[in-house]
């Protein structure tokens, strides 16, 4: 409860994993979750006295790693802040700013005026007040700020966050990448009429930014350049604007409407998305390309159209707009079509779209269609039943995610492609059954696997079956496996498990006990953050083989299990009998790996368990 800073923290870091989980309460179990983890690791008052330090920290790590690089892997954030706290006397670390003091200076003295000259010691300098130690010398006056080049060094003004205002002067061409980046205070921008660029990320997150003018130049608008801006509540973008970049005015929550000019050829992926609040998007004939999830998770759009002109559209470009009913085509577009307010490609051989606030309980996808594209039904809460016809070729990424009232799919033999979480976050699925004579997948008591039954693909979020016996073939768990499932408790993967994907086990709050069988977890690929399951799951305990739990103690990630790491007392005997051949039903019962499960052999599920020091197979 004392770590209310360490927010600021990892709320940069994990924007990209809310956006794709498509629900608030889960960023925020994040943030709980990481403040219970690292709230006894020795730097607590640290984080409490200077949050600002610690979100500097983080961004820095993004300038030099790059977004992508930072999203793969949530050990190294942890163990490169952890460390760097380590290192620095606790002392300094609780005094008023004076961990950046502590980090630079030697720097300082070593290199003097030439040090602060150089562009990339401007992004280290203003993160805590620390005049009283440094002086003028430390350039914190936002008018000396204001007197340097921003277009000649990437990260020009970075984290300055006590600069308020922002007038540049005229003559200026462009906005460097990253210029003003975390610039919190800032409210207000004036830009000279010559800026025909805006570099990526110029102004994301400058969380005080309520207006910004355009110049009527304006060329491009770079990716993530007014991302997190949450206080921007208008933009008028100019009638020479080309382009707009990927995230660009994402997660701009205050703005409440655009209006795109024919200028404008492309909108780029995710440019829009999560601007919560966004009720009224006009796009303009001349527009040529919107990219996939472009306004994504605007959940105040109630209706748009798209122009003629419009030739190339993404998979989700409305997915999760909770208020979009119907998607209206402009006429004589001659790529796509709209059919009772769901988005098609021209021949209605691909659906694109289907409106996520489209409150028809059935749905009966054409049989002209051959392709249901990434995010097409994404977010839709009232279709209870959406039967897959035996034309159907491919089911994108995500196609079906958190399509939350349909408790069966049966996918069809024809199906070639189940591209990745296609059924994901589906609250009231059970089952996902494949037909037999399909060629590339198939399915066991509803649980989705390809046809050899190496890769597990989706467990139904709702199935209610509380253990899990993998196949002996299983070699991977696909991304968000076992996502979101309440009911499941136990796991037990076999020998042959070498990789497990991004949020495997994401928010199964109730998975008590996961058995990997696997000898050495360093031959075993993780994924993002796979086993964290919620600030209020309950403790699991993770039972490896025998000479194993060193190895597991002292690996990444898996060592998060600990203390509550234990070798297996048993494997299980080879010789295995059925049900039938179990004379008496009265003794106890253990699972595979020798935990011993109340009430007898016949109240328990489907599987493999031991009785009587014996190997029994209830079918």
């Amino acid at each position: 409860a004392d770590n209310g800073n360490i927010k600021a923290v990892v709320l940069r870091v994990f924007l990209g994993v809310a956006s794709a989980l498509g629900r608030n309460r889960e960023l925020a179990d994040i943030l709980e979750y990481l403040a219970a983890e690292h709230g006894d690791s020795g730097v607590n008052g640290y984080l409490v006295e200077s949050g600002a330090v610690v979100e500097r920290i983080f961004a820095e790590l993004f300038h030099a790693l790059g977004q992508d690089d930072c999203f793969e892997r949530f050990a190294l954030f942890k163990c490169a802040l952890f460390e760097l706290f380590d290192s620095l006397a606790d002392g300094e670390l609780l005094e008023r700013g004076a961990a950046v003091e502590c980090a630079h200076r030697n720097a300082l003295n070593r290199a003097g005026n030439r040090y602060l000259d150089r562009s990339s010691a401007l992004e280290e300098r203003v993160v805590v007040n620390l005049s009283d130690a440094l002086g003028d010398n430390y350039l914190l006056c936002a008018e000396a700020l204001r007197e340097r080049p921003v277009a000649d060094g990437l990260n020009a003004f970075c984290n300055c966050i006590y600069m308020t205002t922002l007038s540049l002067p005229a003559g200026m061409e462009t906005i460097g990448d990253n210029a003003f980046s975390y610039c919190l205070s800032i409210t207000s921008a004036e830009l000279p009429g010559t800026i025909t660029k805006i570099g990526e990320s110029a102004f994301e997150g400058c969380t005080s930014l309520e207006s910004i003018a355009l110049p009527e130049e304006l060329e491009t608008i770079g990716g993530f350049a007014f991302a997190d801006c949450v206080a921007l509540a208008s933009v008028d973008f100019p009638s020479y604007l080309t382009y707009i970049g990927r995230w660009s005015f994402s997660g701009c929550e205050a703005l409440g409407e655009v209006s795109i000019p024919a200028s404008v050829e492309t909108i780029s992926d995710n440019a829009f998305a999560s601007c919560v609040n966004l009720s009224s998007v006009q796009l303009s004939e001349g527009l040529k390309s919107i990219e996939e999830t472009a306004f994504n998770a605007c959940e105040q759009l109630q209706t748009i159209t798209i122009p003629s002109t419009v030739t190339n559209i993404g998979g989700g470009i409305f997915a999760d707009c909770k208020k979009l009913s119907a998607i209206d085509m402009a006429e004589g577009n001659t790529a796509y079509v709209s059919v009772e307010g769901v988005l098609y490609n021209k021949a209605m051989t691909t659906l694109v779209q289907y409106p996520a606030d489209k409150d028809n309980d059935s749905y009966t996808i054409p049989e002209s269609v051959t392709m249901v594209g990434d995010y097409a039904f994404c977010g839709n809460d009232y279709l209870t039943s959406l039967p897959l016809h035996d034309k159907l070729k491919v089911i994108s990424d995500f196609a079906f995610a958190r399509v939350s009232g349909v408790p069966t799919f049966d996918v069809p033999a024809s199906t070639e492609s189940i591209g990745e979480s296609a059924f994901h976050d589906c609250w009231s699925l059970t089952d996902i059954n494949v037909a037999k004579n399909n060629p590339n997948y198939t399915s066991v008591d509803g649980v989705l696997y390809d046809k050899e039954m190496n890769t597990l693909m989706q467990y139904p979020e709702g199935k209610t079956t509380p253990e899990y016996i993998a196949p002996k073939s299983l070699r991977n768990l696909g991304p968000y496996a076992f996502f979101g499932n309440k009911k499941l408790t136990t796991v037990d993967l076999p020998d042959g498990v070498a990789s497990i994907g991004d949020f495997a086990f994401g928010w199964c709050q109730n998975l008590s006990s996961l058995t990997v069988r696997v000898a050495d977890p360093a031959t075993i690929e993780l994924g993002l953050i796979p086993f964290f399951r919620g600030a209020n799951a309950v403790d699991c305990i993770l039972r490896v083989p025998v000479g194993s739990k060193t190895k597991y103690e002292n690996a990444d990630l898996w060592k998060d299990f600990a203390p509550n790491i234990e070798e297996l007392t048993s494997d299980g005997i080879d010789n295995a009998t059925t049900e039938g051949q179990q004379a008496d039903k009265a003794e106890r019962v253990y699972s595979r790996d020798g935990v011993q499960l109340r009430g007898t052999l016949g109240q328990q599920q489907k599987g493999v368990y031991i009785v009587g020091g014996k190997k029994v197979v209830k079918r």
